[in-house]
């Protein structure tokens, strides 16, 4: 991760419990600032996580999935439905998964999550850069994406039970909220 961090780039593969192989700069980058210097942790959380029977996170803003691997890593009772508006992210995240216990608790979505339900054009570089907008994205590819409410996408999954929600979707969070009303 420091090598990703101070060099921009991951020369190697490396295996990290919890994270199983790392081999992006993307990964790399997440796991030094999320977890190594503890931006997503909270202990508290985890232990919650750890010791529930049925936790279902909701992880929105995939990306390169290192957050959802490491919450489906806290407890065999985690299950993670993550949503990203790039199918490329969850196909990456999906990849990245230690295995097929982890696969059966993972329930990926791809929709942009907002107020209402509808279509966008978002303008990117990458789909798994992690700074693509749903609003003013610049970019030289362009692709049309559904929006959905948070609750007609976590409605199917157990509406109320949600033991963590984490939402990382470059400044439309609200409008995300706005949208899980239910939820």
């Amino acid at each position: 991760a420091m090598s990703a961090f101070l060099f921009r780039r991951q020369w190697f593969p490396v295996s990290l419990p919890q994270f199983g192989v790392v081999r992006s700069t993307a990964e790399a980058t997440n796991v030094l600032d999320n977890f190594a210097l503890g931006e997503l942790r909270w202990a508290a959380v985890e232990d919650h996580l750890r010791n529930i029977t049925d936790a279902l996170v909701v992880d929105v803003g995939v990306n390169v999935g290192v957050t959802c691997r490491w919450w489906l890593g806290l407890s065999p009772s985690v299950r993670v439905i993550g949503i990203d508006m790039f199918q490329e992210a969850l196909d990456f995240t999906t990849e990245r998964m230690s295995g097929p216990e982890q696969l059966a608790r993972w329930h990926p979505i791809c929709a942009a999550v907002s107020d209402h339900d509808g279509e966008i054009e978002v303008r990117f570089d990458d789909p798994l850069l992690g700074t693509s907008r749903m609003d003013a994205s610049g970019g030289r590819l362009t692709r049309v994406i559904p929006t959905r409410t948070l609750d007609q996408l976590v409605a199917p999954f157990a509406p109320g039970r949600i033991a963590l929600l984490k939402v990382d979707i470059e400044g439309a969070a609200g409008r995300a909220l706005m949208g899980a009303r239910q939820t």
